[in-house]
């Protein structure tokens, strides 16, 4: 074994996101919690960085033999059945050997200490128990759940098993992030509707999460996931707003400011990029900027300098090195994508 040599060190200030976050703990194979109020994202997280990942969904009540599986006789032995999980897992990782894949244990902490107990050896010994039900090498946990604060259905987690994981991310409902990875590109359109983006930037935490209200005073709680689903109403509806259809999500007093704010938007990527609109429609809001910047994510990239050219003059300073960090984060995913299909040819 050769000496160990030292690398040049370097210290660097700038935020992680938390999708890279996530892809430098799959990458390295070292588990990991997420943490946060329910509606947050935590499990669509886990879905953007790895479509193919595996779910254990605990609930209360859930039977043991649907983690640990069961055993049966056959009237000579007793055998093992593994649970289903464990075969999809398994197949997954067999298939793709040269990555690592998730096993995503959902709702860690919404369960009874029995339930949780169902998987502590999974997480602490990467095993359903002892060399029975070992993990692929290429199999990477993580887990999500809620804090007793944060939900009346949460137990506290024991502290061996929440050492056990090598990093614990808290997940806050956080608009910009949220309006970000909205403008992402998928299925040929924005994740969020650029609609739905600019209202909760423009009315910020007044909309963006509401706390549920057990007593009923609070009717019509909405979260990032229910922001989500309003945008899929929208799409779904031909990009028609409908008060009725909204209403239904989020309240009649806040779908009556969703379609006032709808009359007053009137600004595009394709007017910006001809410079054919009226300044007087320009957000004028830092949220609402940015809000603006990220739907010029997705204009083609003959029309990037007069995009970038448009978020320099109107636009605070950093909102263009954002700009940039989306595209280059865009260029670098389809040359991966482009190089895995290259890979995968065979003449």
């Amino acid at each position: 074994m050769g000496k160990y040599v030292p690398k040049p060190l370097r210290v660097e200030t700038n935020p992680v996101k938390l999708d890279d976050q996530l892809k430098f703990y799959i990458r390295t194979g070292n588990s990991v919690m997420l943490h946060g109020p329910s509606g947050v994202g935590k499990s669509r997280r886990v879905l953007d960085v790895d479509p193919d990942s595996v779910m254990i969904q605990l609930r209360d009540g859930i039977l043991p033999e649907e983690i640990i599986g069961k055993t049966a006789f056959d009237g000579k032995n007793t055998h093992w059945i593994e649970p289903t999980w464990y075969t999809r897992i398994k197949k997954i990782c067999e298939e793709d050997p040269k990555h690592n894949h998730v096993l995503f244990i959902d709702e860690l902490t919404n369960v009874r200490p029995y339930e949780q107990s169902l998987v502590y050896n999974i997480v602490l010994e990467h095993s359903i128990e002892g060399n029975k039900g070992k993990l692929p090498d290429n199999c990477v946990v993580i887990a999500a759940g809620n804090s007793p604060e944060e939900s009346e259905a949460a137990y506290n987690m024991p502290e061996p098993l929440f050492r056990r994981f090598v990093g614990h991310i808290y997940l806050t409902p956080d608009v910009r992030s949220f309006v970000e990875w909205g403008s992402k590109l998928k299925n040929g359109r924005p994740r969020i509707h650029p609609l739905v983006s600019a209202f909760v930037s423009e009315f910020d935490q007044e909309v963006f999460y509401t706390s549920y209200d057990k007593e009923g005073a609070n009717e019509f709680a909405i979260d990032p996931r229910g922001w989500e689903q309003v945008s899929n109403i929208i799409y779904e509806n031909n990009e028609v707003v409908q008060l009725e259809l909204l209403a239904s999500k989020m309240g009649k007093m806040n779908a009556d400011m969703f379609l006032r704010f709808a009359r007053n938007v009137s600004i595009t990527p394709d007017q910006i990029i001809s410079g054919n609109y009226q300044e007087r429609f320009l957000p004028t809001s830092s949220n609402g900027k940015h809000a603006l910047v990220c739907t010029l994510r997705n204009v083609d990239k003959k029309d990037r300098p007069a995009a970038l050219s448009f978020v320099k003059r109107n636009c605070e300073k950093k909102e263009a090195a954002i700009l940039q960090s989306l595209w280059d984060e865009d260029d670098q995913e389809l040359a991966e994508q482009n190089g895995a299909e290259d890979e995968n040819f065979v003449g």
